[in-house]
């Protein structure tokens, strides 16, 4: 092989090769470009499976914290910290849970108080029934909404007067007069069952 040296130089370099160095050399070129294609491939995947794993494993948490709180578990929260957007994101759905489940837990606080509320409402209501209607009459009127009429062939209607009502009544509060009127009209009946009236 002769190859010229320069453009203006007239010097001429001769050398010479086997073929079998030639092929040996290619072979060990061929092996160390596949052994280094196999390296990067290598890495490349094992690069490829850590950035899906970091990517999918924190996606994969939210799911499952999605499927928490469906269930009614409302104060689960995500186990995760990291500074990019999807510790950011799993940072935010924990605080949108806690204000789901502080919300949720004042709701149920609230319906409580709301039902003893209501409770104590009814209990009064029913007492009052009791207390200007006989028994059966308050509790069909509970039940149905109205009374039917009933036959008595034998009534008594009792009138009464307070002696010197109108100086007591003018004498206390509202509250008071129903208070001391509330007193004197249990006795009455209290008598009235003794008696069998």
């Amino acid at each position: 092989l002769w190859v010229k040296l320069g453009k203006y130089s007239n010097w001429r370099i001769c050398s010479t090769a086997y073929i079998d160095e030639i092929q040996e050399g290619a072979n060990e070129l061929g092996k160390r470009i596949l052994i280094f294609s196999c390296l990067i491939l290598f890495v490349s995947t094992i690069g490829g499976f850590l950035f899906f794993r970091r990517i999918f494993r924190p996606i994969e948490k939210l799911s499952d914290a999605a499927q928490q709180i469906e269930s009614g578990n409302m104060d689960y929260q995500i186990q995760f910290k990291s500074d990019d957007e999807i510790g950011l994101l799993v940072e935010r759905f924990n605080r949108m849970t806690s204000t789901i489940s502080h919300y949720t837990n004042n709701l149920e606080h609230l319906i409580e108080m709301r039902t003893l509320e209501i409770q104590e409402q009814k209990e009064r209501s029913d007492n009052l029934l009791l207390n200007i209607l006989p028994e059966q009459v308050a509790e069909d009127l509970k039940r149905n909404g109205s009374v039917k009429p009933v036959r008595f062939d034998s009534v008594t209607v009792l009138f009464t007067d307070f002696k010197g009502f109108t100086s007591i009544a003018s004498g206390v509060s509202p509250e008071e007069l129903v208070g001391r009127l509330d007193m004197v009209f249990e006795q009455f009946d209290s008598i009235c069952k003794r008696r069998g009236v």
